[in-house]
């Protein structure tokens, strides 16, 4: 009877237990269903963003994106990966393709576009520090476009660079750089001929001149 009665008490237990989980699961799911859309549901609708969809679930990076917490994601378009020198061999590299994605969100924040004005640096998950630059309208030198993409309690953020080391943007700058320089020296030979010019005519003018006056001399002196 004793038995009967423990392993009668066991059960109970266990489908009270079963039961609570069950409530839990389904309110965690509700609140979501209330926060609006999942990250990956707005991405995918976008038709933007598919390479970086790709790289989310062959890294599991987008199990992060699921969370109920606050979150802001810097999300590169499929434009912005095409940039990316030897993209094949990054998005081949899981572990380094899943701290290259780390480094595009922030955990616990949901920034709007319009709050980015006032941050200097981001801190990324992936531990990367980025810089907020033209008020608020890059993160280094990743332009953002679109903005305050809503996905439940995270907000999502086009960009059309990666934010990774050695990628287009780098060899961008030094092109920059480069036609710059070229730009001054090419001033600086326009300005020295310039100037040379200027002085062989005063040169000549002068003797023009000289010359003018001694013809003049000589018909006073007849």
């Amino acid at each position: 009877m004793m038995q009967k009665f423990i392993l009668g008490s066991a059960v109970f237990v266990a489908l009270a237990v079963a039961g609570s989980m069950l409530v839990a699961a389904q309110q965690k799911s509700d609140v979501r269903m209330d926060n609006g859309p999942s990250v990956m549901s707005v991405l995918k609708d976008s038709g933007r963003f598919k390479i970086l969809m790709m790289a989310l679930e062959d890294t599991d990076v987008a199990a992060l994106l699921e969370r109920p917490e606050p979150l802001t994601f810097f999300a590169p378009s499929d434009e912005a990966f095409q940039k990316v020198p030897k993209l094949a061999e990054l998005l081949h590299d899981r572990e380094r393709l899943g701290e290259v994605l780390r480094n595009h969100m922030i955990v616990g924040e949901r920034l709007a576009y319009a709050e980015l004005a006032s941050r200097k640096t981001l801190t990324m998950y992936g531990g990367k520090v980025v810089d907020v630059r033209s008020d608020g309208r890059n993160v280094n030198d990743a332009k953002i476009e679109p903005a305050d993409i809503s996905a439940g309690t995270a907000v999502i953020h086009g960009i059309d660079k990666v934010l990774m080391e050695n990628n287009d943007s780098k060899l961008r700058q030094a092109g920059e750089t480069l036609e710059e320089g070229v730009k001054f020296a090419g001033r600086k030979v326009y300005d020295g001929l310039k100037s040379g010019a200027q002085k062989v005519k005063e040169t000549f003018s002068d003797d023009d001149e000289v010359e003018v006056k001694t013809e003049q001399e000589s018909t006073t002196k007849e």
